[in-house]
């Protein structure tokens, strides 16, 4: 989905689905996101979404190479924000995955 220009946060919650999700998504990554100085609710949205997509496409060998923000955010703090958006059948299989790996910061690729 591509953003659409100059579209205002009224317009976006006035969509549904999918279209608000990401069009949420994109205005806040173009609001100049910074996890660093971002709201619990901002964390939540961007880092669902993100790790929605890279589960997604890379199962979760993927999801667990993957060094969310530079190390900044923790998978387990992915998994609160699943919760937090009330996906807790997701943030349940994640945490038992995390059983799996609790050292996943090094798992390493090749």
């Amino acid at each position: 989905m591509m953003l659409k220009k100059n579209i205002t946060i009224t317009q976006i919650f006035q969509m549904s689905g999918n279209e608000f999700i990401y069009s949420l998504f994109d205005w806040v990554v173009g609001a100049g996101f910074n996890p660093t100085n971002a709201t619990d609710s901002e964390k939540a949205l961007i880092f669902v979404v993100t790790a929605h997509g890279i589960l997604g496409n890379g199962g979760f060998r993927f999801f667990y190479e993957n060094d969310f923000d530079n190390g900044l955010v923790s998978h387990e703090e992915i998994v609160s924000y699943f919760d937090k958006v009330g996906s807790h059948g997701t943030a349940s299989i994640l945490r038992k995955s995390l059983l799996l790996f609790p050292e996943a910061s090094l798992i390493v690729t090749g």
